[in-house]
């Protein structure tokens, strides 16, 4: 599989998580405005290291995952977390977005998630793309939708699915 582990847009740098980077997960999932878009409260720092591990042990077990992402005149200012990660079903990989609220209403999550599944298909052979957000989430809903996903199934008061195929179609 290739994988690298920084991808560059016009206007972002993706790259792999380090253990310093604690602290902009601790922020950005820590922020109220972020997690009540999915009906959550803020996470803790020990979830947060929590995920960190997750995410830095997919890195390893599964050769990628979840980048770091910063605008690349601040590469050291960490404005969301976005990648691909493989699913239980051949083929299909996992689109994950998740932007600091300071980092709203520039197009950064469509942008980086644009980046992502050109990675899977071209890079990991991925068939198809999933996603899930949740039904109250309008900005990611609209990030999904710019990136060429379509909504495949919803709850009514909880998570809708998302899908992309290599043809394009969901």
């Amino acid at each position: 599989m290739n994988f690298p582990r920084t991808l560059r847009t016009a206007r972002l740098l993706l790259r792999a998580p380090t253990l310093d980077d604690i602290e902009h997960l601790v922020r950005i999932y820590g922020d109220e405005r972020v997690t009540a878009c999915g009906g959550e409260p803020p996470y803790p720092p020990d979830v947060c290291q929590g995920i960190l591990t997750f995410w830095l042990d997919m890195w390893v077990r599964e050769g990628m995952g979840y980048f770091c992402v910063a605008r690349i005149g601040s590469p050291h200012d960490v404005i969301g977390f976005a990648g691909v990660a493989v699913t239980d079903h051949p083929g299909e990989f996992n689109l994950f977005l998740w932007f600091g609220s300071q980092a709203w209403g520039y197009g950064f999550a469509r942008e980086a998630g644009r980046a992502c599944v050109d990675l899977a298909f071209d890079g990991c052979g991925a068939d198809a793309i999933v996603a899930s957000t949740s039904v109250i989430n309008f900005r990611s809903i609209r990030a999904l939708h710019a990136i060429g996903l379509r909504e495949v199934w919803s709850e009514r008061l909880g998570r809708a699915s998302f899908l992309l195929t290599r043809a394009g179609s969901g």
